[in-house]
Parts: C-alpha cells; sequence; structure tokens
C-alpha cells in the first residue's frame, strides 16, 4: 500500500511544500479541508489572509519514475542521504500530480508526454490508469515550470 501525501505548490513564492499532510495531520485547527487548513495556519503565523487559490495540492500517484541512483545529481544524492536514507533504498523519483512525465514503451521509444493528472472515471492518475504497467515513467518537469 502505497503512502497518501501531498505537496503545495506556493503561487506566491513560486516554490513547493512537501509533506504537507504531516502538518495537516498533527493539527489542532478545527477545519474540514487542507484550503481551510492552509489559510488559518497562514493567518495565524504571518497576521495575514491567504485563501487557497494560492496554493496548489498535488497528491503523490503511489508510483516512482525510473530515474537511477546513477542519473541523481550530486545535490540530490546528499539530499537523500542526508535525510538518514541510503542509496540502495533509492526507488526513483516520486510522481505527483501536476509532474510533467514522459513515459517509454519496453523499445525505450516515447509513448505519451504530459502532466498526470487526477482521473475520476478510473480512479487514477492519468495517463497511469489508461496504460500497462510495462510502461517506463520519466519526470521531466511540472507544470509550474515554463516548458
Amino acid at each position: 500500500m502505497s503512502k497518501i501525501k501531498f505537496r503545495a505548490f506556493d503561487k506566491l513564492d513560486n516554490k513547493y511544500y512537501f509533506d504537507i499532510q504531516k502538518v495537516y495531520d498533527s493539527s489542532n485547527y478545527p477545519v474540514s479541508s487542507f484550503g481551510e487548513f492552509l489559510t488559518a495556519k497562514l493567518e495565524d503565523e504571518n497576521g495575514i489572509y491567504l485563501d487557497e487559490s494560492m496554493f496548489d495540492v498535488e497528491q503523490f500517484t503511489g508510483l516512482y519514475d525510473c530515474t537511477t541512483w546513477a542519473e541523481l545529481t550530486e545535490p540530490e544524492r546528499e539530499e537523500w542521504t542526508s535525510a538518514g536514507n541510503m542509496p540502495r533504498e533509492w526507488k526513483g523519483r516520486e510522481i505527483y500530480e501536476g509532474d510533467r512525465v514522459e513515459l517509454q514503451n519496453e523499445l525505450g521509444l516515447c509513448a505519451w508526454s504530459g502532466p498526470v493528472s487526477h482521473d475520476d472515471e478510473y480512479t487514477g492518475f492519468i495517463p497511469f490508469s489508461h496504460f500497462s504497467v510495462d510502461i517506463l515513467a520519466r519526470v521531466i518537469g511540472n507544470i509550474h515550470e515554463r516548458a
């Protein structure tokens, strides 16, 4: 079973906050949605009001891309190991809603390229709900980066 976790893209600061569900889960705020939580939390800490339209909340798909340890940059390797992880534990980059991925077939040819989004009809994530498991995915960016 994969972990249910989220990241939020801050449209003002143009950066991601990861594992935001940990803050939400440990909150004492009486809120019914994560958007309400972000608003209450930011208003409480900074004395300003920010509505949920200033954040894009994106869910982890439970899938990892095919990036190998050898393909990581030195800063990425340092970030991984400084968090207490071992190189042998590397599974690939986590794939979230909003990531731009390229899917490759068994011949290494591009079968699909585009952003990951939630698929309500198949209760999964596009494109993964429409392709076989033998497809390799590679994160090539996200929807917040200029193409």
